[in-house]
Formats: C-alpha cells, sequence, structure tokens
C-alpha cells in the first residue's frame, strides 16, 4: 500500500491519543506506556483496534517515548529494542489489512546545542538507535511528532534516511504566539522538512483544532506536500484526578472541512482524543468534497526562522568567511536586515569546524547562501539547522535539503 500515493488522491483518517486513553485504562502515571508494548500488550492492541473500528486509515505505534533518553527517566532503557520493535508488531496485528502502521518518534527531550547541551550528533545517534528496530519490525512509515526545535527535527529525518527506507512524516508543535518554543515559525518547518525529503509534514498536539488552523494555513502557503493536522481535544484540565478535555467529539470534528480545505490530507487527533474523536472525523469526512492538491509555485531556502522564494526578486546580502568565526558573526549583524538572503563565500572552505560554523549560523534570521565551500560546505550543510543555498556543484548537497541556485 503507497500511503504517499493515497495521501496525494485523498484524505486519510489518523488515530487519536494514546497516553491519555491508556492512562484511562490503568496506566499510573509513573509508569511508561511503552512498555506495555511488552508487559501488556493486549491492552494496547485492543486500543489500536479501537482506531481501526472507528474509521483509521493509519493507526500510530505506542512509541513515541521509546527513545534511550526518555526509557532512562523510567529505568527501563534496557529494553529499548523490543519495546520499539514490538510496538510495530502490535499495531500491525490490529491494522490486519485495513490500516497502515506509521512509528511514531517523539523528540529526546533535551534542548539542543547551543542552548542546551545535547548536540547535533548525539541526537542522531538516539534516533537511529530508535529506529532500527521500528525498521525492523516493519513499519510503513517513520513518523517524527510533536518536535519543538526543527534543529532537532532535521537530526532524526537525517538518522531515518541512513537507516531506513521507509516514508517520513513530520509535524511540530507550537506555541500560541504562533512558533515553536524555540522561535521555529511554520513556513520555516514546511520548508525545511520538506528540503530534507519528508513525504508529508505539518502540526500536532499544541492546542486544540482552532489554535492550529493558523499554523496549517500558514504551512499550506510554501508546500505543496500533503499537510497533516492532529490537534488536541481542546485544553486539559483535571477534575476527580483525571485529565479531562474541552472539546467534545462533533465539536473536535466540525473543524475538519477547513483543515481538508487548506490542503491537510492526514487529519487525527492528539492528547485526550479518544475513539469517539476519530468516529466524528470519519462523519465528516465522508461529506466532505476536497480539491486537488496544489502543484508547486514557488522554491524556497529558509533560515530557521523565515523563508524566501528564490523564484522572485530578492535583496542579497555578501560576507566572506577569512578563517575568523567571530569577524564572521559581525559582518552578517551588519548586513541582517538590509536584505532577504545572505551569501557567505566560505573562501574554499579551509580551518571551518563545520558543526561549530553552523550551530553559529542557526542564529542568523535571513536564509543563507554558500559558495566556494570545498568539501567542508557538504559538512556544513549536513549541520546547518535551515534550507540552505548553494553557489557550487556538490554531489550529496540534496540529501541536506540545498537548493541550487544560479
Amino acid at each position: 500500500m503507497d500511503i504517499v500515493k493515497r495521501l496525494r488522491q485523498s484524505p486519510l483518517l489518523y488515530d487519536g491519543s494514546k497516553g491519555v486513553i491508556l492512562g484511562r485504562m490503568g496506566l499510573g502515571p509513573e509508569e511508561c506506556g511503552e512498555t506495555w508494548n511488552v508487559t501488556r500488550p493486549d491492552m494496547v492492541r485492543a486500543l489500536h483496534r479501537d482506531y481501526v473500528l472507528a474509521g483509521s486509515d493509519i493507526i500510530q505505534t505506542n512509541t513515541f517515548s521509546g527513545g534511550r533518553t526518555s526509557l532512562l527517566r523510567f529505568h527501563c532503557a534496557a529494553g529499548l529494542y523490543d519495546i520499539n520493535y514490538y510496538g510495530v508488531k502490535l499495531a500491525r496485528t490490529a491494522a490486519e489489512d485495513r490500516a497502515c502502521v506509521a512509528a511514531s518518534i517523539g523528540p529526546t527531550g533535551e534542548i539542543m546545542e547551543p542552548v542546551g547541551d545535547m548536540s547535533f550528533d548525539e541526537a542522531l545517534e538516539l534516533f537511529r538507535e530508535q529506529a532500527v528496530p521500528l525498521r525492523d519490525a516493519g513499519a510503513d512509515v517513520l513518523h517524527f511528532e510533536t518536535f519543538g526545535d526543527i534543529t532537532e527535527m532535521r537530526a532524526a529525518i537525517i538518522a531515518a534516511k541512513e537507516c531506513c527506507d521507509s516514508p517520513i512524516f513530520a509535524t511540530m508543535t507550537f506555541t500560541d504566539k504562533g512558533s515553536t518554543f524555540m522561535g521555529n515559525s511554520p513556513e520555516a518547518c514546511a520548508v525545511i522538512c520538506e528540503g530534507m525529503g519528508a513525504a508529508a509534514v505539518g502540526a500536532n498536539c499544541s492546542m486544540g483544532p482552532d489554535g492550529l488552523i493558523d499554523t496549517v494555513r500558514r504551512m499550506s502557503a510554501v508546500t505543496a506536500l500533503p499537510l497533516i493536522a492532529k490537534a488536541n481535544a481542546g485544553m486539559p484540565r483535571m477534575e476527580n484526578g483525571q485529565t479531562v478535555y474541552d472539546l467534545g467529539p462533533e465539536e473536535f470534528a466540525s473543524y475538519t472541512s477547513r483543515y481538508i480545505d487548506m490542503g491537510v490530507r492526514l487529519i487525527g487527533g492528539c492528547c485526550g482524543a479518544s475513539p469517539e474523536y476519530i468516529k466524528a472525523i470519519a462523519r465528516e469526512l465522508k461529506d466532505i468534497s476536497y480539491p486537488p492538491m496544489r502543484e508547486r509555485s514557488a522554491a524556497y531556502i529558509a533560515s530557521p526562522r523565515r523563508v524566501l522564494d528564490i523564484n522572485s526578486e530578492y535583496e542579497v546580502g555578501r560576507v566572506s568567511y577569512d578563517g575568523d568565526v567571530d569577524e564572521l558573526l559581525d559582518a552578517l549583524d551588519e548586513v541582517s536586515g538590509d536584505c532577504d538572503c545572505i551569501l557567505i563565500d566560505l573562501n574554499g572552505g579551509e580551518d571551518i569546524d563545520p558543526g561549530e560554523l553552523a550551530m553559529e549560523l542557526g542564529s542568523v534570521r535571513e536564509p543563507l547562501i554558500f559558495e566556494n565551500g570545498g568539501e567542508t560546505l557538504l559538512q556544513l550543510l549536513r549541520y546547518y539547522p535551515g534550507r540552505a543555498g548553494i553557489r557550487d556543484e556538490l554531489p550529496g548537497a540534496e540529501f541536506y535539503g540545498a537548493v541550487k541556485i544560479q
């Protein structure tokens, strides 16, 4: 079953919440829900089956917190391979031939450099470690979701591409200020994830369906990829010791047509959205007419915050790197704000630490174009947290999302 082809043909229905619903099924607050894939598989399989019966075309594995850093918090990291492997197998058994299986992978829970301590290479290894058992178990898709940092998302996608052939879905989570907690705009997230080779992009968690409307609309303006929308069932609150959500299934599902009109082709629910919510969306989808997928009308490069259509007219600021990172940053500050993008002449790329330089360049607001990078440029593109333009002929640059600019 070609999921990507199906997404381009018609909207598909995702499933809903795992952790909140497992809590209602008896998962304790000090337990790791992913361990139930091994210790209580019948409960997990039953939840998957409820979503299939509700109409889900794709169901997600119970592996969102199946990475090493998350499992270490529950002292169960030794079971990482089995937790993820059997997470896929349980979903596959429940899906039978009625639904596809998407392997859910969440962020590490650590803050990436330079703000935090997690290096790009450390994140790569963590995501690779989790992706391998999901691949081995035969997941149809790898879905990286609820990411708040595009740098970490890039590490996750690169890790997946280096060890798996499965399509990749990528969804970010946004604050009510219209950006991720690291300040990444919806437009930048969509352009960067598309450049990295994601088959579908979008937003999940964050807030209720009304709160995600503007985020999804902004993404739809810069990408022709199928969009994903998985909102929470409203805002959570505690009632008699239980987490409850304000929106009922019918009100939650009433936003479906608005999302479909914006290009959403995979719609479901996140926190608090039970199988009843998925049933309600399924009823809405039956009566919805949907426009064909848009053809690409622009080509973009992006910093973590801004995007630029390179087929349009734009102003270029120019700086040169002469071996001193501080001097380069000063030069970038001087031209920043007076141009739409910045061209950096790397002067052969000698004496460059690609990881260190890329980390510093991640704070530049304008999208970047590189030239004269030599052999170092490919490594710089690996670490740079945006979608860069390049002037050089550089085999392999497209793997990291780079765009050749004449």
